[in-house]
Parts: structure tokens; C-alpha cells; sequence
């Protein structure tokens, strides 16, 4: 298997996929002296033309020919008004998302060099870090993403070939275009994440070898003893002791600002797709419940079709929010699992000069609690999933009033 030698390395045959998809038109190469710089990339040019004037066009025959999935299936009560929220959100978020993707996210220096300056400070202390495992993450999260919008294209097409109606192809190609761009969107931020806790997993992994005494200080320590300099042997330890623990302090800082670019970077592009996510799911559970009361269920071949057509959109749709969520908490354990591991060696029976020096660590930790958020809007844990839910139940309620009541209350 190849050998990587920086993470820009580890993306290569990932952004041969990413270029093809269009989502990747400005990207980072290494230089001369192992710096960075921001390329074009004509391969990536082409395709992303290519898809996205693809997509303008089926949204204009779309809109002129009012085409639509849903009511195919079923005549809901919204009628059009339903597919004019969803398309004019889609669209808005398509041409947000058409810029951050393809030249922000993938042509950005600042990431990508902070990782790399994490990478080496981390090789200073003699620890390895494996670029083919990220390769095979960055790999099979973007065969997964392109193995369910195949999948989806599919079980539309099959849903909608059992209707004596012209199949709406380009109403199809919008709503599968849109589901790759929130995906892209939720890979890349999730694979930063994944990115930045293997750092923290190996800063916590050091830490615990001298918890335990069983970092390469003790072998120099056991070696000095047996030739009877017991006094030298303590001088060199403690040395090395505190300069390991001043590394890892210094790792910790970069892997904090980096969670903070992530914010920024990130930020909107999440609040964005999360909002998108939230609409998706508030209008198809609305007319999941308007059709099964109002007996759709009897038709049972077109119910069973209506259902794997609604649920394909929430599923799809929860799932981004709550990977981005996982990821997010995810991370955010394992960077407060540090404070864990340097109270204890605090605690274990250490000299006072590494007592200190893992003190200093223990108040760096207070002040830099990494938070994910979108932007600042709201932190990305697990309660914006409970509050999230409460958004949903509220909107449903409200639409279903909208639609129950009768036209002289209006």
C-alpha cells in the first residue's frame, strides 16, 4: 500500500472524484519547501460547468412546466406552494454552495496548512501518523455518497415508471443534485472533524505513556540507571518529560485554533444546510400525515410508493444533521479527554518540575474548551437535535391549521 507522506497526499485519488463531481475547481499542491499554493484545476473547471449548467437548465424546465414528484403521488393541499418553498431554498442554497465548495472549501490554504503545521509538531515527538487510513476515509466517504444519490436516483425512477406520466427527469436530476450538495457540504466538514480528532488521539495517547511511564524517557532512564547514574538519569528524564508535555500543549493550542477556523470556515455552509435539512423534514412529514388521514393508505401500491419516496427526503435529510452532530460531540470527548489524562499524571507520583509543567497544561486546557458551532448561531451538539425536533412538531402544527381551516376564518 502507498505511503503518504502529508495529508494533501492522502486526498489525491479523492480529488480525481471530487473534480469529476464538480466540487473541486481551486485546490492546494505542495511547493518546493513544503509550502502550499492555490491552483486551478481545468479538470475540475469542466465538469463543474458541466453539472451545474445542467442543473440551471432542468430548474428552468422545471419551473415553466411546473413539474413535480410528490404530486404524482399524491394531490396534497399545499399544491404548488409546497415545491415553491422547497425550490426557492434549493436554489438559493445551490448558488450559495456552487462558490463555497468548489473554490472556498477546496481551494482553502488556511486549513490545510494548519494541519500540516499540527502534523509536524506531532512528528517531533516521534509519533506516526497514518495518511493511508485518511486516504481510505476520504475514499469510502465519497463512494457512500455517490452509492446512495445513485441509489435514490433509482428508486425514484422505479417508483415513478409504474405512473402512466411523462417521467419528470429534470425534476429528478434538481432534487438529487441538491441531496449530492448537502452531502459534499456535510463530508468535507465531517472528514475535518475526523482529521482533527486523530490529532487529539494522538496527543492523548503520548500523554498517557508518560502516565504510565512507558514513553521513551523511561527507556533512557532504565538505561542510565543500570550504568549508575541514577541523579543523570532523573536530570535527563525530567527534561524530556516536560519537553514532551510542552509539545503536546503546543499541539493542543493548533488543534484548538483549527476547531475555531472550522467555525468560521464552515460556519454558514453548515447553518444553511441544516436549515434546508429542517424544511425538508417539516414538509414531507407534513405530507406523510395529510396522506395517511386522508386514506391513502387504502391504495396500498401507490401508499407503499408515496412512502419510500417521503422517506428517502427525511431520512436523507435527518442523517446529515445528526452525522454532522456525531462527528461534532465526537471530537469534542476526545479533546476534553485531555484534561482527563493530564489531572492524572498531576496526580501520579511525578517530580515537581513535571507536576508544574503538566500544570501549566491543566490551565491551558481551562481557557481553550474547543465548541463547534455554526458560525456562532448555536452550538452543534446534541441538544440542537432536541431543539431541532421541537421546531419540527411546531411548524407541523401551524401547517396543519393552515390547511384545516376553513376559508371564512381566513
Amino acid at each position: 500500500m502507498k505511503r503518504y507522506k502529508n495529508i494533501i497526499e492522502a486526498w489525491y485519488l479523492v480529488n480525481y472524484i471530487k473534480s469529476i463531481m464538480g466540487a473541486r475547481v481551486l485546490y492546494v499542491k505542495n511547493t518546493i519547501g513544503d509550502d502550499i499554493e492555490r491552483r486551478l484545476s481545468y479538470f475540475g473547471l469542466f465538469f463543474f460547468l458541466i453539472w451545474y449548467i445542467l442543473y440551471f437548465y432542468c430548474t428552468c424546465i422545471s419551473y415553466m412546466e411546473e413539474q413535480t414528484v410528490l404530486r404524482i403521488l399524491y394531490d396534497t393541499k399545499l399544491k404548488q406552494y409546497g415545491d415553491y418553498v422547497e425550490n426557492i431554498i434549493s436554489l438559493h442554497y445551490v448558488l450559495y454552495v456552487m462558490w463555497k465548495v468548489p473554490f472556498d472549501l477546496s481551494g482553502s490554504t488556511v486549513k490545510i496548512q494548519e494541519l500540516i503545521d499540527i502534523d509536524k509538531t506531532i512528528e517531533s515527538m516521534c509519533e506516526p501518523i497514518d495518511y493511508t487510513r485518511s486516504a481510505f476515509i476520504t475514499l469510502l466517504t465519497f463512494t457512500l455518497q455517490l452509492g446512495l444519490s445513485a441509489t435514490k436516483m433509482m428508486t425514484l425512477w422505479l417508483i415513478l415508471s409504474n405512473f402512466e406520466v411523462a417521467m419528470p427527469f429534470s425534476k429528478m436530476y434538481q432534487i438529487v443534485f441538491v441531496e449530492i450538495l448537502v452531502l459534499n457540504v456535510a463530508s468535507c466538514y465531517c472528514f475535518y472533524l475526523i482529521s482533527i480528532r486523530a490529532r487529539y488521539i494522538i496527543v492523548n495517547k503520548v500523554l498517557k505513556k508518560i502516565k504510565n511511564k512507558k514513553s521513551l524517557e523511561q527507556h533512557i532512564f532504565v538505561h542510565e540507571t543500570r550504568q549508575g547514574n541514577i541523579q543523570r538519569a532523573l536530570q535527563v528524564q525530567e527534561k524530556y518529560v516536560c519537553e514532551k508535555i510542552k509539545t503536546c500543549a503546543k499541539t493542543h493550542s493548533l488543534l484548538y485554533h483549527s476547531t475555531e477556523s472550522a467555525n468560521k470556515k464552515f460556519g454558514f455552509a453548515l447553518a444553511f444546510t441544516m436549515f434546508l435539512c429542517l424544511i425538508t423534514i417539516i414538509l414531507y412529514l407534513f405530507y406523510l400525515m395529510e396522506a395517511t388521514a386522508s386514506g391513502l393508505f387504502h391504495n396500498v401500491p401507490r401508499y407503499c410508493e408515496f412512502l419510500a419516496f417521503v422517506f428517502w427526503q427525511i431520512i436523507v435529510a435527518i442523517g446529515v444533521v445528526y452525522v454532522i452532530v456525531y462527528f461534532c460531540e465526537l471530537t469534542t470527548a476526545e479533546a476534553k479527554a485531555t484534561a482527563i489524562v493530564t489531572h492524572q499524571i498531576i496526580n501520579n507520583n511525578f517530580s515537581p518540575v513535571v507536576t508544574s509543567e503538566a500544570m501549566q497544561l491543566s490551565l491551558q486546557l481551562l481557557h481553550q474548551v474547543p465548541v463547534f458551532t455554526a458560525r456562532g448561531l448555536y452550538k452543534l451538539d446534541y441538544l440542537i437535535i432536541l431543539e431541532g425536533a421541537r421546531s419540527v412538531v411546531t411548524f407541523l402544527v401551524m401547517l396543519i391549521q393552515f390547511v384545516t381551516d376553513p376559508p371564512s376564518a381566513l
